[in-house]
């Protein structure tokens, strides 16, 4: 099993032109996923115990990686990084997939806000440190050549998922981030 969170290379166009940045390339909208291209792939490997990175030159190194393993868990994998990454010719198959925000969605019968990683980390975790920027500024900070902070900010996601995880495998529920005070039994992995 292991753990994995994209960052793309081209930003989402905003809804209202003048809000891009400049000299900043967009793809154009959320299902425009072979324009988005992949920046780089986060891992937490639970059999080797270690977390590793994937660059966008190392798409058919991380296909492998991803066959070579029963299960492929993220936070809105099956939604995004999935369909991100099989624009790029990398499948992970659905039936090797888990999504924790899919998981919460399902148990609460309906899509609902408040229920984004930060949130849900917040609810479970409140000494968190947290998520450590936005998904919207990974793609810019990757233009403006900040490679290593969107390498950081990655790995800080896989990092927040295996928290999650790791309490779902262990207790077989988490707080509800819409009411803390509920608990969500979910299915594990």
């Amino acid at each position: 099993m292991f753990i994995f969170d994209i960052e793309i290379k081209h930003g989402i166009a905003p809804s209202d032109q003048n809000e891009c940045k400049p000299n900043i390339k967009y793809c154009h909208g959320w299902t425009d996923y072979a324009a988005m291209g992949v920046a780089c792939i986060g891992v937490w490997d639970y059999r080797a115990d270690t977390s590793r990175v994937f660059g966008e030159h190392e798409l058919e190194e991380f296909q492998k990686f991803a066959d070579s393993h029963d299960v492929a868990v993220g936070f809105n994998n099956i939604r995004f990084d999935n369909n991100v990454l099989e624009a790029n010719k990398v499948i992970i198959k659905p039936n090797k997939s888990y999504d924790i925000l899919f998981e919460i969605r399902r148990k609460l019968g309906t899509f609902q806000k408040g229920c984004r990683l930060d949130d849900v980390i917040k609810a479970n975790f409140p000494n968190s440190t947290g998520k450590t920027g936005n998904g919207a500024d990974a793609p810019v900070w990757w233009q403006q050549g900040f490679y290593t902070k969107v390498v950081d900010y990655c790995l800080n996601d896989v990092r927040l998922t295996k928290m999650l995880l790791d309490k779902i495998i262990r207790t077989g529920h988490i707080k509800n981030p819409i009411q803390p005070t509920d608990f969500l039994h979910l299915r594990r992995p």
